[in-house]
């Protein structure tokens, strides 16, 4: 289970490079970079914590917010970027998605943490 959660994880930090390379007008910009870098970063944070989680459950328990979290953010990007792409609240969708995630991310964190020491003992 763990190497799906690394390939998931892989695919939609790649698709989302993708979308947020089409969604900028200059992506070679120090602004976009760091656009770029905010967007791909929860799955960045979701490969460490596939590879802090150790108990058959804690990895259930990522492979499950692994799912959710790239299917969140590949098709509210995607809508972002194809669908709605000359709505004004565009931006507020680019920066408010990866937020989301990050608090997602870290409502998981302690429950993994935890399983992992019960799976342990």
């Amino acid at each position: 289970m763990k190497n799906a959660s690394y390939i998931l994880a892989g695919l939609a930090l790649t698709f989302t490079l993708f979308l947020c390379w089409n969604a900028t007008s200059n992506p070679y910009s120090v602004s976009a970079f760091y656009f770029i870098l905010l967007t791909i970063s929860p799955y960045g944070f979701l490969v460490l914590l596939t590879s802090v989680a150790k108990s058959k459950i804690s990895i259930a328990v990522v492979l499950i917010f692994c799912i959710l979290v790239s299917l969140f953010g590949v098709v509210l990007l995607f809508d972002a970027v194809y669908i709605h792409y000359m709505d004004a609240q565009n931006d507020m969708f680019y920066t408010s998605i990866p937020l989301f995630q990050w608090i997602a991310l870290a409502v998981v964190v302690l429950p993994v943490l935890l399983l992992n020491k019960v799976g342990n003992t």
